[in-house]
Order: structure tokens, then sequence, then C-alpha cells
């Protein structure tokens, strides 16, 4: 292969490139391999113009099926399909491609052979050769370079989240610029790497015991190390020295007993051979040969979606791309087409199209690339009868001998087994009776269905589309994206036009913003560097006469208007402006020198200027010290959106009168001259956003502008809050426009932020008071009249104690959107966060009104809610007719259904060419859970919504719903309200049996997370064995009791030491936290939240510890989620890993990362300490006693905040006495278990903490406030 590889480095290919936006040009493609890229040049020139990441390609192939062919089929039918290649790359649900042809079939060959053998060894690679690899990407952004500058490492550090002193950063290039030439190359880039990626204070305080000179690690001492964490292939030391060959960064040895150094040592403790995952699971070795449904089955739901479930994209690839990430169980969503061919999308909406035939061939052509186990077709169809039988014609020509058309065995009395069923396609749809002639089955609508769960099954009933809006403030009329529902018409704003529009394919994962030139220079950001100024030596001369009184010596530096590159010197000498250039030329090594007089050079223009400041610069007339640089111009002050003396409060008055998000202004900060703020409006609620000054730039978070314009003009294009945008600025004259028209009560849906600084918070640990003024509570418990203080500590009532002090760290919002376990199933917004407004239906009347503005036909409509009535408009009066005779039938069923004075049916069809192809799957039967003759075949389908009446414990139908699954499939999908394709917690379906829990794979959601974990083992094969106990008699999946004898709980304990490599996207350094969750069982469910460590994303460290009891490991995932703190104190998702707790390793563990979508980030990872204890025998019935108080306590806690709600406060202090009896009691079976010896060492971080006696630093971990014990 290297053979093969070496002229498509070298020499490369000259390949025609397909694009979407314009025709497809010849371009030269080579394979970069010290990068591990794929790069692209316009022939005969060496500027790159696009490259992508190997790594992540993730398909490539011969052939036309791409939107880039597509797009050109008069060019594309001109080349035969074998000359086509079309790779597929990314790191998102929805995959780039890049599409070419090249001249021959032999060429194409080798291309795709090398490629497919690259895609396949590079994650094999060494550690050593990862990291060279992302160290030369970094090196390599400097073309046909062989060295780089300071300027230049100080841009690589900064894009991977190394903060670093100036000062230091210059000490640093000068230790490694023996030359003194002002450069390094690569191996002093990568020198510098390990010094700084290596944090002393991890090497010191948990490794350094396991090396005797603190200096290397010998032989010995690694074997040892390694052998100690019960990796068994150490045992053998000529393994050991060969596996250790891929830490070692260079054959220089300090010593011959030297084997690895510590910064090799902690590059091998942070790598992926040391994951915390047990490699034995890559492998299937579970029982496939039990009954299908006896596992859990990866389940996508509307597979055919890129996005949201209204305006996304369908598409063909999505398909490919969910069963190559493991999927089992796939949708198909069909509907009537033209020419006889149906069509699959999600119907009523605006999403697009795809050809029914398309989505077969490709189920073909990718249902077993990554595991050999049956595939099932969901089919939820809407199709005509003469489409279905089309359907079944396709299904059976394009799958043949694939599909499942009669049982395994006729007498067969269980479902087939995975292996049965190898390589096969199981059709779930509804089929007809056996030897039932007629084509149609008539089922009636269950009378009792409510009008909540006929809305929630279903969004689009009735009709969507855009309609108008008039603004109140500037009385235009905006458009917006309406649905009507069954019980109310809502309204979000219309969907961009190139939201779902992929960008051209050479726009790749590695692409960074454009920046201006030397925007990364050390003088960039100094006072007296004016950047390019318009008419740049007449308004030097201004600036400087306009600041004369500054003396003498007063100075600016600007870009020269001469001379590209250069920049000029502008000063004041008795009352005259001097303009001095400052020229720039490249030494022998092309690295350019800054100099006035060619004796005196320098390296850069920051260190000429330096000099200038002290020593002295001559003429042949004067000579003079530059000393005062001339302020920045203030170009904000003229903008309409800047407020020169507003106060925080007037901002707040301002913003509320303005019912819009995205309205801004921005005014001087009240505490710190200098600096301003950025007040505005984001999902109803008004903030504020601090912007620091560095030097002449103006900083937010931390990413620098020019000017304050700058920064405005930046945010008004980039989100500046989650999906808020900087949009209408507020002004005087605006505010006094909207005048008398504001009512106080516009803003009762969504007060300020700081209106309301009470709030409510959850405990997530137990914590015992070290001081009089502080609370003591439990896990679980409720903190109400929360006042947020400064320095991590916070003020709140509980247990019948006002205004106790507790560590901020300890608690979450009760109302936290990232509460996993409170749903979005409550949510009244069909739309989620983006829904703007609704109107409801009940009792509502619609009319014409005359149009008030150019062709638009508008009407009224009138609800019984709202005392004024609301005009809409259309773009034609046909349309605005079809809206109101849709509204007004919605009216009328819906005061049907309130009075429930009719019922209707609902038809259903069934062809018989399809209904012959159903074997095993299925749907469309009553639900009889409870019938002594449960068919096997049969299954039933649910929403989420609908389950919940067989998962509450509350409702005791679980355990029928359980035992129903041991011999029947269920299937559970999203409830229509989820219109945004975000998913539902999977686990009391998961632990009730259920075994395909259909989720969006396409939202990178902590759902998703979960269900990538739950499939990560047995192979990844798609299918995972349920625990044998869940098929006991008497199993209860809510009673811990249950398991006793047949489960051991463990005792988990995870330190977390350190991360490496959190990159945060667009710019700024990130601030971390890590979050640890176990999930599984309702009664293990718990989680452990870090200390954020301020602008570090490159080496954080935390040495923190944190200890989960976990009942029934076999259910259980465990999470580790990295978030970045932003300037608005809102985490900000950075990485993730999920893993079931069964399968992980004890001992000092690396966790990589990945990303939302469950892609691995490149190096980035956790360093943690991993220990499970079994719970011994003479410990249980104290550890129970302690679940048992936990229990009550957190039953109690509840009682308590619903009888608050409820306005039931009478009730409220029996409970609360209950509650203290019980947490008291706790307290006292804790400490008598950690006196115990087998539990000494598992104290719990949550038994630790002190207020704080002095302020965190970056870095610092928990334990720098706590009283002294350790972890």
């Amino acid at each position: 292969m290297e053979q093969q590889l070496h002229p498509l480095s070298t020499a490369g290919s000259t390949l025609t490139r397909f694009y979407i936006k314009r025709k497809p040009d010849r371009r030269q493609f080579f394979l970069r391999l010290e990068t591990g890229q794929l790069i692209w040049t316009v022939p005969g020139k060496r500027q790159i113009e696009g490259l992508v990441d190997i790594r992540i390609i993730k398909e490539v192939r011969r052939d036309k099926n791409s939107k880039e062919f597509e797009k050109w089929p008069d060019e594309a039918r001109k080349y035969e399909r074998t000359h086509c290649i079309v790779i597929h790359y990314g790191q998102e649900f929805r995959l780039g491609t890049i599409s070419c042809v090249v001249d021959s079939e032999d060429v194409a060959k080798k291309w795709v052979e090398a490629l497919l053998f690259l895609v396949k060894s590079l994650p094999a690679h060494s550690y050593v050769q990862q990291v060279s690899r992302w160290l030369r990407k970094e090196f390599h952004e400097r073309e046909h370079r062989t060295a780089i500058v300071l300027n230049e490492l100080k841009t690589i550090l900064y894009r991977v989240n190394c903060k670093i002193p100036v000062t230091r950063l210059k000490e640093l290039f000068q230790e490694h610029d023996s030359s003194f030439r002002g450069e390094i190359g690569y191996a002093d880039l990568q020198t510098i790497y390990l010094q700084l990626v290596q944090a002393d204070q991890i090497f010191q305080e948990t490794f350094a015991i396991y090396s005797r000179n603190k200096k290397y690690f010998t032989t010995k001492e690694l074997q040892a190390f390694v052998q100690g964490q019960d990796d068994k292939w150490a045992r053998d030391e000529s393994s050991m020295v060969e596996f250790a060959r891929g830490f070692q960064f260079d054959s220089k040895r300090e010593s011959p007993d030297c084997l690895l150094a510590i910064p090799e040592f902690m590059g091998y403790v942070f790598s992926k051979q040391n994951s915390i995952w047990d490699f034995q699971h890559d492998k299937v070795n579970q029982d496939m040969d039990q009954p299908m449904t006896h596992y859990w089955i990866a389940s996508s739901h509307n597979t055919y979606l890129t996005g949201n479930a209204l305006t996304s994209d369908s598409s063909v690839e999505a398909y490919s791309r969910c069963l190559r990430m493991g999927s089992r169980c796939i949708e198909l969503d069909t509907w009537d087409g033209p020419d006889d061919m149906p069509w699959i999308y999600h119907g009523h909406t605006l999403t697009s199209k795809i050809r029914f035939i398309d989505v077969v061939e490709c189920i073909r052509d990718h249902a077993f690339a990554t595991s050999d186990y049956p595939v099932i077709l969901s089919i939820e169809d809407h199709c005509s009868l003469p489409q279905q039988r089309r359907m079944a014609h396709l299904f059976q020509k394009i799958l043949g001998d694939m599909l499942v058309t009669v049982p395994v065995d006729k007498n067969e009395t269980k479902m087939p087994s995975p292996i049965q069923l190898k390589r096969k396609i199981i059709i779930k749809h509804k089929r007809l009776p056996p030897g039932l002639e007629t084509m149609e089955v008539r089922t009636p609508l269950n009378a009792d269905e409510s009008m909540r769960e006929r809305e929630a099954s279903d969004i689009s009933l009735h009709k969507n589309g855009v309609m108008y809006l008039e603004d109140a403030i500037n009385h235009e009329w905006v458009p917006y994206y309406f649905v009507l529902s069954a019980t109310k018409l809502c309204y979000m704003l219309k969907p961009e036009e190139n939201e779902n529009t992929p960008s051209e394919s050479e726009s790749t994962d590695s692409e960074m913003p454009v920046k201006p030139r030397g925007s990364d220079d050390l003088h960039y950001a100094e006072k007296w560097f004016h950047g390019k100024l318009i008419n740049g030596r007449k308004r030097a001369e201004e600036l400087l006469t306009q600041y004369e009184n500054l003396g003498d010596g007063t100075f600016l530096v600007r870009e020269s208007d001469t001379f590209v590159g250069d920049y000029s010197l502008s000063f004041l000498r008795a009352g005259v402006v001097h303009h001095v250039r400052i020229h720039s030329k490249a030494d022998e090594n092309y690295k350019h020198k800054f100099y006035l007089v060619e004796r005196k050079m320098f390296d850069n223009l920051y260190d000429l200027i330096t000099y200038y400041r002290s020593a002295p610069l001559r003429s042949a007339k004067f000579e003079i010290i530059l000393k005062e640089p001339v302020p920045q111009p203030e170009a904000h002050k003229d903008k309409e959106w800047f407020h020169e003396n507003l106060s925080r409060t007037d901002a707040e008055d301002m913003l509320r009168k303005v019912n819009q998000d995205g309205a801004f202004l921005v005014r001087e900060s009240g505490t710190k001259e200098g600096e301003f703020v950025i007040s505005f409006r984001g999902e109803s609620q008004i903030k504020h956003c601090r912007i620091s000054r560095d030097g002449r730039l103006f900083v937010l978070s931390s990413a620098l502008f020019e000017t304050l314009v700058d920064l405005i003009d930046y945010y008004e294009k980039t989100p500046l809050y989650r999906k808020v945008k900087l949009k209408r600025p507020v002004t005087t004259a605006l505010i006094k426009e909207i005048g008398s028209s504001f009512q106080d009560d516009d803003m009762a849906d969504g007060a300020t932020e700081y209106m309301n600084l009470s709030k409510t918070v959850r405990a997530l640990y137990d914590y015992k008071a070290h001081l009089p003024d502080e609370l003591t509570f439990l896990k679980g418990a409720i903190i109400t009249n929360v006042l947020q203080q400064d320095g991590g500590w916070w003020r709140g009532d509980c247990n019948g104690k006002k205004e106790g002090w507790f560590p901020a760290n300890y608690v979450e919002d009760c109302q936290s959107n990232d509460s996993r376990r409170n749903s979005i199933s409550n949510e009244s917004a069909l739309f989620g966060a983006e829904q703007l407004g609704s109107f409801e239906l009940v009792g509502c009347s619609v009319q014409q009104v005359p149009s008030t503005f150019n062709n638009l036909a508008t009407f009224r409509i009138q609800t019984m809610t709202s005392p004024n009535p609301v005009e809409i408009a259309c773009d034609s009066e046909e349309e605005m007719k079809s809206w109101m005779e849709a509204i007004r039938e919605c009216v009328r069923v819906t005061d049907e259904f309130s009075k429930k004075e009719d019922m209707y049916e609902r038809t259903e069809n069934c062809a018989k060419e399809l209904s012959k192809l159903i074997v095993y799957c299925i749907s469309g039967t009553p639900f009889r859970p409870t019938a002594p003759d449960l068919d096997f075949h049969k299954m039933s389908s649910f929403s989420e919504l609908k389950v919940e009446k067989w998962v509450n414990r509350d409702l005791d139908h679980y355990k029928t719903f359980l035992k129903y699954n041991q011999t029947c499939f269920s299937r559970i999908y999203p409830m229509g309200k989820r219109v945004n394709s975000s998913n539902y917690d999977p686990f009391r379906m998961w632990n009730c049996g259920s075994q395909m829990v259909a989720l969006n794979y396409q939202t990178p959601d902590a759902p998703m997370h979960f269900n990538q974990g739950r499939f990560l083992q047995n192979g990844q094969c798609g299918y995972v064995l349920q625990p044998a106990f869940m098929r006991a008699e008497g199993y209860d999946p809510y009673d811990a009791t249950t398991l006793k004898g047949v489960v051991k709980p463990i005792l988990l304990s995870i330190t977390i030491i350190a991360g490496r490599h959190f990159v945060k996207p667009g710019k700024g350094i990130a601030s971390p936290f890590v979050e640890v969750e176990v999930a599984g069982a309702e009664y293990d469910c718990n989680k452990y939240k870090t200390e954020t460590v301020q602008e570090n994303g490159f080496n954080p460290v935390w040495n923190e510890t944190c200890d989960f009891d976990i009942h029934n490991p076999d259910l259980a995932l465990l999470r580790f989620t990295v978030h970045d703190i932003d300037i608005f104190g809102d985490p900000n998702f950075l990485g993730q890993a999920t893993y079931p707790v069964k399968c992980i390793r004890e001992g000092f563990r690396s966790v990589p990362l990945k990303n939302g979508y469950s892609e691995d980030l490149e190096l980035a990872a956790l360093l943690v300490k991993v220990t499970v204890k079994e719970i011994k025998n003479e410990d249980s019935e104290l550890y129970q006693d302690i679940q048992e108080l936990r229990h009550k306590s957190r039953e109690l806690s509840r009682q308590i905040e619903e009888a608050e709600q409820m306005g039931e406060r009478r009730v409220v202090p029996e409970l609360t006495g209950k509650l203290q009896e019980a947490q008291e009691l706790l307290l006292k079976k804790n400490y008598e278990r950690q006196a115990r010896p087998n539990m000494a060492a598992a104290q719990t971080a949550s038994q630790k903490a002190k207020r704080p006696v002095k302020k965190v630093t970056s870095g610092s971990s928990i334990a720098s406030f706590t009283n002294g014990m350790k972890m």
C-alpha cells in the first residue's frame, strides 16, 4: 500500500470536482500523510483551496449518488459510474460530500483503496503519531514554511485554548530559538507543547510515587504501574517495551534505564490505549440465541429527517447514517407520490420529500455494513391501496432474499433469535386477518381519547405555512411560520431560507473564520496601534493635533498607505506632526524584520515601539522618545444603539417596552471605567453582557474586536446568546414612539432575569453544616428563597432554617433545562423554545377585514382568552380563505370534542400484497397486555405520552407492561409536539422491558448520548441482551429490594483528576467544568458537578472525587459531560462520553471525549481514577437502611413541594418535621457507615465542603476549600 500512497501524496491526481453552487471544475488532489488530510488546489497553483481530515471520512463510494452530481445531470451523464467517487465526511449527523470524476477506472480504484486504507488505519496509530499529526496540522497552517515565529506560536496556542502571558511565551520561545533567528521549527514546537500540556501538579500529587527518581519510568516501574491497573498484557516485559515505543516522542533517552519520560508517561495515561472502556466489549460477547424480545434494539425515529420535524430536509443518506451508527429499527413515513411512486417525508409540513425506491435501495446497500443482525423497517403508512401495492413490489424486487416473508419455523412458539435472522430484514406493518378478502378494515377511534392526546399524537393534522403579523413598533408586516393543530394556531419566526442548505463541501471542520491581517501579532492589541486609517496620513495628523495637549512624543502607529505590508509611525514634536516609515524585509530565512534604521532591527513591531519608548529616536535635527499614545477613535458614540449615561435599571425599563428577542442597547459600565455593557432581550428575558478591554481591543468573553462597532456588527450576524442575534437597536426615539402603547403586563410570561432574584433549587448531594450560619440538608432536599452570591456560596431556606449558607455546586435549579428527569412532556408550546405565541381555538371566530398593506389579504381572529382581536395577513385572498376555512373547521371539531357531542371514525387501508410480507412485527392490533394468549407475532407502538400509563410507578401498570414485553415487542416514539426533534428520557421504557425505544438520531442531546452508550456494548451490533432478572417473577424495576441475592450492589468512586484539549467552538477560551452522571434504575440516578476552571481548556486540573451507590449496575450508564461556562453563567456543551457501568475498567483511566453526535474529538480526554467496590454482606443491612431513608427523604421533599404549590400550607410543618427526623437519622447512618473500615476510603465529596476563606483560582479543585480531609 505504501507504493500506492506515495504517488498520491507527491504528484497527486487531477480530478473533475462537482459543486452545488458552481459548475464542475478541475482540481489537483493530494494526500498529505503527515497530517492525515486530503487536500486540493487549483491546478498550477500552490495555495491550498480546501482540505478535509481523513479521520472524519465515513464512506468512500464509486457512484453518482450525491447532490453535486444531481445538480449537474447533463455533465454527470458524460461519465461512467465507475469513474465517479463520492466521499462522505463530517462529525455531525448530516455529512458533507466531495464528488469527483477521475480520468480512468484504474485511478478511481487507487484513490478509493488508498482512502479506505487510511480511514481504517489512522485510528490504530500510536499516541505519538496522533499528537504529531495534530501538531503538524497546526504547523502546516503556514504553507510552505519550515519554521514559525513568535506571533504564530501565540496563534497556535490560542487556538488550542492555551492562555499564556506574553512574557512567559517569549521566554519559552527564546529558550528554543537556539539559532537566535526569531523562529523555531517543528521539533521545538513539539517540545513546547509537551512542556505546556503536562500539568506538573498532576504528576506530583498522583503519579510521583510510581517513579523512583521522579524524572522518568524504567521498564519495571512502568510494568508495575500497568499491572497494578490489572492490565494483564503487561506481564510480558518485551511486550511492555514494544508498547511503550508508541509513546516515545524521540529515540533520545535521558538514561539507558529510561523507558518513558514523565511527559511521555502522562501522554500514556491520557491516551485511548488507557481508556476507561473495557475493549473486550468491542466484540459481540453476549448470547445471541435468545428470542429477539429479550433484547434492547437500537431504534431510530423519523429516520429520514436531518433536523427538525417542520422545515428540515429529508435525506436518503440519513438512512445510511443511522444504519451505520448501529440502528437496527428504522422508520419509513410513506405518502402517495407522483407516477405511482410513493414519497417519504414528514406529512403536512415543510420537510422535503425523497423517493421511496431510493430509500429501499439505500437500506439494501447499508443495512449490514456494520452489523449482521436483523433490521426492522417500521412503516408509517399513509399511502393509498395502489401505492401500497407498489411498495410491496419494490420491497420484494430490491430486498429479495433479505426480506422475511415466511416464519423461520412454522411451529415456533416465540420470536426467533438474532442469530436465526442474521442479515434479514423484517417489515413492521399492519396485516389483514388470515383469509380476509376485503381490501379495507374500519376501526373506530377510541371514544375516550381526549383532545389533549389527539393533539399530542399528531401536530400535522390541519395546515401550516407562512402568514404575516403587523409589527407594533414600525408597523411593518413580518412573516411568521404558522401551524394549525387541533386546538391552537401557533407561530414562530419564519425559518431562514438557508437554514437547511448545506455549505459547499470545502467548508470543512478544520476551517477557521477569516480574521484581519495581523490580528495575532503582539502589537495588535496595543493602544498606540490604529490599524488602517482612512486617508491615513491626513487622519493621523488630525488625531495628533486633536491630542496636542498630551505633549511632545505623542504618537500612533498605522498601516502604511503607500507601502503595502509596512507601517508608519506618526508623532508630535513642537506642535508639528512627523511621519516615519517603519521598514520591513525578510532575512535569509524568509522571516520579517522591522526597523527605522537598518542597523537596528527587531523581530516584531511590538519590540520596535517598546524600544523607542525608552530609547531616543534620532534624526539629523532632533531626537525624541515616544511617550503617550493617541487614544483610539470612539466611532461607537455616533451609533444609535449607544447610550453614554444609562443605568442598568433604566436599560431594563427601556428593553421591557420592546417585546422582541434581539432588541439591544450598549451602555457604559457603571462599575468599571472604560468598559461597556450590552443589555438585550433573549428568550423573553433581559440579559446583560460585560465588554472588557485588552489594550485597545474590546473583549467579550475571550473574543477580541478592534472596535465596539466591529463587535456589534459581528453579533448582528452571529448569535450572542443561544440562537439570539442582536437585531433591533433600542433608541430613545423608539421608546417615545411606543409611548403609552406599552403595558406593564407585556412580559408576564417572561420576566427579566433580574427581577426574580429568588429561586428554588434541589440538592444534588448531602451537606452537613460546618458553621452555625450554614444549612444542613440531604440529597434531594428543596431549598427555597435562594439568593445567588459571589464566591461559590449561596443563601436560602431549608428545613426551617432561614437564609443559611450552602455551596452552590451542590444544587441544581429546579427549573433547569438540563434536568433529564423533567423532560419536555409537560410543555405546552408546540414549537418549544422557538414558539413566539399561539391562539386558543376553543370558541374563537375569524372574519375577513379590508387590507391595509399592498396586496396582502387580511383576516381577524378573536379568541376567548384575549380581549382584543388580532389581524393576520396572507399573500393572496385564496390562501386567506383556505386558512379561515381550516380554522373554522378546527373550531367546529374542537367544540364537538370538548362537548363530547359527536365521535368520528378513522379508516385504515391495507393492501393484500403488502399484508403478505408481514410475518413478525404485526402492528395496528389492540393492546391487551393481560390477554392469556399473547401472540408474539404482534406488537404495539406508543408515543411517549401514551406509554406513560404503562411505565409510571404511581399507576402500578408497569409490572403488566414488563411481563408483556417478555413475549411481544413494544416500540416507543417521541410525541408529535417535539417538532424540534428533541428526545425523551428512555430509561423507564428500557427498565420496563420495551425493546424498541426509538429516538431522533439527528439530535445531539442527552437521551441520544445514553442511547449510544447503551449500545456501545456487545460489539455495537445494535442488540443488547436484557438482564435475566428482568424476566424473573417478582422483579420490580422501581424496587431495589427485589434484587436482593440476585444482583450485588456496588460503590462506584470516580476521581476527576484533569483534562486535555477542550476546544470551544467559535471565539474564546473555555472555562470548563465536568458533570458525572449515573443513570439507570430510578433509585440509582445521581450526578456530580465539579468546580469551574477559569479560561483553561488546554490542561485544566480538578482532583475532585464523587461516589455513587448503585443497586442495579446491569441497568446503569455512566456519563461524563464537559461544559464551558459562558459570560452569562450558562453551561455550553464541549464534549461527552457515556458507558455502561459494567463495561468500564478500574484504575487511573482516560475518558476520550466525543461530540454531541458521539463522534471522537481529537485528543480531547479526561483523566479519572475509577474504583468499584461490592457492598459487603456485613454492610448490606446498613446500606439498605440508608437507601430507604434517602427514598423517604426524597418522597417527603416532593410532598412538601407539592403542598406549597397547591397552597396547602397547614400540612407543611408536619411534613417538615418528618423530613428533619429522617435527615438526622440518615446523617447518623452515614457517619456509622463511614466509620467502618471497608468504607473509610469511600467518603463522598458532599461531606467535605466548607466555606472558602480565599478566592478559588484557575485550576483549583474543591480541595482548595475543604476541611482538610483528603480525597
